[in-house]
């Protein structure tokens, strides 16, 4: 059996929570510089094409998880039985709110729009939870 040297595990934990951080630091900065370019892309794409874009691009993110989770022909399998459902779910929580944020992008701030989305995103049960 192999000991391990004390220093080697503070090494380990220290290592564990920089990754910790990293992963609640990216998403979070992520999120807000996402309203910012919205305001940005506002004026050069327009609301429907810059939603289109968003919603996209995410849908190809997921692709690809769900490709690197699971085979190819297992992949394409479960996109082909439930495309109808996926794509209704990706128009009413996805698409058609964020076409009415970037909407109301021009008056509202990004960090409004970010607060707005967070509270839908939550939903009205938890909100207590949410903040």
């Amino acid at each position: 059996m192999v000991a391990i040297k004390r220093a080697d595990v503070d090494d380990s934990a220290a290592l564990s929570a920089i990754a910790n951080l990293l992963q609640l630091i990216t998403p979070a900065a992520l999120w807000g510089a996402s309203f910012l370019f919205i305001r940005v892309g506002m004026a050069e794409f327009g609301v429907a094409l810059l939603m289109v874009l968003c919603v996209g691009i995410g849908a190809l993110f997921l692709v690809a998880m769900l490709v690197a989770r699971q085979p190819l022909a297992h992949t394409f399998a479960t996109l082909h039985t439930r495309a109808l459902p996926l794509f209704a779910v990706g128009i009413l929580n996805s698409a058609a709110p964020f076409c009415l944020f970037a909407y109301a992008e021009p008056t509202l701030s990004a960090g409004a729009t970010s607060v707005i989305t967070r509270r839908r995103r939550c939903g009205v049960r938890s909100s207590r939870i949410c903040g």
